[in-house]
């Protein structure tokens, strides 16, 4: 993500929620690049899925609220 290669991170990320199910940052770095991908609706889904493993991630509600807005 840092060097701007989001198609490649959204890749990783999402083997990461394979192989990492059970985690809440897993989905809320690939809510994250879909987010810098454009891609608001698997955004909004992922902090979902983030926020039902971790409801404590208050940066995964606000950035989920500010999608949703739009």
């Amino acid at each position: 993500m840092a060097e701007k290669k989001i198609k490649e991170a959204i890749e990783v990320f999402k083997l990461n929620v394979k192989f990492y199910s059970e985690s809440a940052n897993t989905y809320n770095s690939l809510a994250e690049a879909y987010a810098a991908a454009g891609n608001n609706t698997l955004a909004i889904e992922n902090y979902g899925h983030s926020l039902k493993l971790s409801p404590q991630n208050e940066n995964g509600k606000t950035e989920r609220a500010k999608l949703k807005a739009k």
